[in-house]
């Protein structure tokens, strides 16, 4: 849900369509780098469930910085934003569970932001970002319950 309020966002800020396609192109590129990376980063990582967690909500504020800053600052520093942002984009779809979080988040986010389509995009990225960051929570505390996968490679 994000990238298509990020491009429509673009366009409602400046009034070119251009400015939306780069702030999206600038999202779904960096998450085409992005995902390798942080793939390695959780195959490696202790507490992947934290991992997971911080960069749900990583993406989240980033796409609320977006929202904050465009029509404010410089077009390119959005974009340098959305860079940022797509690299955070990926994770969320790693894990089965991540990402049943994350198409729930957006159905409910769809749901509940389609009122305000029509009169605010920043709207529609507030409730997105919001439902990403609970998201984000509830798969931490979801996660801190279970064993560490250190653990789970001993017994395995």
């Amino acid at each position: 849900m994000s990238g298509p309020a990020v491009l429509l966002l673009g366009f409602a800020v400046t009034g070119r369509p251009a400015t939306g396609s780069a702030l999206l192109a600038s999202v779904t590129i960096a998450a085409a780098a992005g995902g390798p990376v942080f793939c390695a980063l959780l195959d490696r990582s202790r507490r992947p469930d934290r991992v997971l967690a911080a960069t749900l909500a990583a993406y989240a504020l980033a796409i609320a910085a977006i929202a904050a800053v465009a029509g404010r600052l410089p077009m390119p520093v959005v974009v340098a934003i959305a860079l940022v942002a797509g690299l955070f984009n990926p994770v969320g779809q790693i894990y089965t569970t991540a990402a049943s979080m994350k198409i729930a988040g957006m159905a409910a986010g769809a749901a509940l932001a389609g009122p305000l389509a029509g009169r605010s995009v920043t709207g529609c990225l507030l409730v997105a970002t919001a439902i990403e960051l609970c998201a984000a929570a509830a798969y931490l505390l979801a996660g801190s319950a279970g064993p560490d996968r250190a653990r789970s490679a001993r017994a395995a």
